[in-house]
C-alpha cells in the first residue's frame, strides 16, 4: 500500500504527461464503476437467491386452490412472484373459457412460462457487461498507456545522449504505471464478473425448478386443467 500511495509513487504520477493522467483517470473511474456494480449486483442477486428459495419453499405447502391464492397474496413482494401471479392467471382464463386443456393450450402455458424466466434471468444478468468490457479492455488501456510512456522515455534518452539508470527508470517506471493501473481494473472485474453469472445461473436453476414446481401446483389443485 505505501508503494502504491507512497510519496514516490504520487510523484512519479504527477510528473507523466497529459496522455499518461487521462489514462490513470479513466481506468480510475472504470474501478469505481466495476466495485459500484460488484456490490449493487452482490447484495441484489443473493437476496434474491434468498426469496427463490422462500417461494420455493411455499409453493411446497401447497395443496388446495385456497392455499395458491394465499400463497400468491403472501408472496407479491418476493423475487419470481411474477412468474406464480402470470402463470395461475393465465390457468384461469383457460379454464374458465374451456374446461379441459388440450395439447395447444399447454403449450401455449409452457411459452409464457418459459418466457417469464428467461425475461428474469436477462433483468439479473444487466450491467454484468460492464464487468466483461472492463476486465477485456483494462488491461488494453493500460498497455497503450505503457507504448505511450516507453515513446516518451526513449525519446529522452534521445534527447539527452545517455542511456544510463537515471535516465531510463522514471521513464520505464511511469510507463509500466498504466498497465499496473489497467490490471489493477482487470482482475477483480473478471473474478467478479465470473462469479455474479455463476450466482445468475444458480438463480435460473431455480427459476426453472419453480416453474415446474407451479405447473405441477396447478394441475393438481385444479383439477379441471387435468388431461
Amino acid at each position: 500500500m505505501k508503494f502504491l500511495f507512497g510519496n514516490a509513487m504520487w510523484h512519479l504520477l504527477m510528473q507523466s504527461d497529459a496522455v499518461t493522467k487521462v489514462i490513470m483517470l479513466s481506468l480510475l473511474i472504470a474501478s469505481i464503476i466495476c466495485w459500484t456494480v460488484i456490490f449493487y449486483k452482490w447484495v441484489q442477486l443473493s437476496e434474491k437467491s434468498k426469496q427463490l428459495t422462500e417461494l420455493l419453499a411455499k409453493m411446497e405447502r401447497v395443496h388446495s386452490s385456497t392455499d395458491l391464492d394465499r400463497t400468491i397474496n403472501q408472496s407479491l413482494n418476493l423475487f419470481g412472484s411474477t412468474l406464480l401471479v402470470e402463470y395461475t392467471d393465465q390457468v384461469k382464463k383457460f379454464v374458465a373459457s374451456k374446461q379441459t386443456l388440450g395439447s395447444y393450450e399447454r403449450e401455449l402455458l409452457d411459452e409464457k412460462r418459459y418466457g417469464i424466466v428467461d425475461e428474469l434471468v436477462f433483468q439479473e444478468s444487466s450491467y454484468l457487461l460492464i464487468l466483461f468490457i472492463a476486465a477485456a479492455c483494462g488491461p488494453l488501456v493500460g498497455l497503450f498507456g505503457t507504448v505511450w510512456g516507453l515513446m516518451h522515455s526513449f525519446m529522452s534518452i534521445a534527447q539527452k545522449h545517455t542511456a544510463d539508470i537515471v535516465t531510463v527508470a522514471p521513464g520505464i517506471a511511469e510507463a509500466l504505471l498504466t498497465t499496473l493501473a489497467g490490471l489493477m481494473v482487470a482482475i477483480p472485474a473478471m473474478i467478479m464478473y465470473h462469479y455474479l453469472v455463476h450466482l445468475v445461473r444458480l438463480i435460473e436453476h431455480d427459476l426453472y425448478r419453480l416453474s415446474d414446481a407451479v405447473v405441477h401446483v396447478t394441475s393438481s389443485v385444479m383439477p379441471t386443467i387435468k388431461e
